[in-house]
């Protein structure tokens, strides 16, 4: 959470990742799927506490694979449990992150990734069991969204990690990381097409 740990580097130095990145080089689409300049655009105390309690509570976070939030006060939302405090710091869990890997069984397709952005957060999208692609996968899925299957990462450096899942049936892998149109995708060997998924 914003100004936690303010001028001070502890979630870098013990490794732990920061949704808003430690620079200023962030890639455009994701400041835009984090909504990083609205946020930051708050000037008072109470449009600082709305616009992030929108983001607190809403989809993204979870979206994101976001298992913790530090903060300088509890959460009282039942989206969260707060499972450590010292001083003015309190780590809360999200219940409702997503694993890093997963796989779904129902898609829309959405070109424009605005829109897709914006769809995730429409009250009848199921965002945890469907995903928005940017064009339709080269395999026939069935429409079904029932549930997930989480996949686990195995491997996991910085120009490549390996996923592991077992499924019975097509569906598609939802990895919560940035898209980079340079990845390279293999399945059991065989090389597969990476799309773009809820428009970031």
């Amino acid at each position: 959470f914003p100004q936690t740990f303010k001028n001070e580097n502890y979630l870098a130095l013990w490794g732990i990742p920061e949704v808003f990145g430690y620079h200023g080089n962030q890639l455009k689409r994701y400041d835009q799927f984090t909504q990083r300049e609205w946020l930051q655009s708050a000037r008072t105390q109470q449009e600082f506490q709305q616009k992030y309690g929108q983001f607190l509570y809403g989809r993204k976070l979870d979206l994101l694979n976001v298992r913790y939030v530090a903060s300088q006060f509890p959460l009282n939302d039942q989206k969260y449990k707060s499972v450590f405090n010292a001083g003015k710091t309190y780590l809360n869990e999200n219940k409702a992150a997503l694993p890093r890997a997963r796989v779904v069984y129902d898609y829309e397709i959405n070109e424009d990734a605005d829109s897709a952005m914006a769809r995730i957060n429409a009250v009848d999208f199921d965002y945890r069991n469907s995903v928005v692609l940017n064009k339709g996968p080269r395999i026939s899925i069935l429409g079904d969204s029932s549930g997930f299957t989480a996949a686990e990462v195995v491997k996991d450096n910085i120009n490549d990690f390996e996923i592991e899942t077992n499924i019975t049936r097509a569906g598609v892998l939802v990895i919560s990381d940035n898209y980079y149109p340079a990845w390279k995708a293999t399945v059991d060997g065989h090389s597969e097409e990476i799309l773009l998924a809820d428009g970031n």
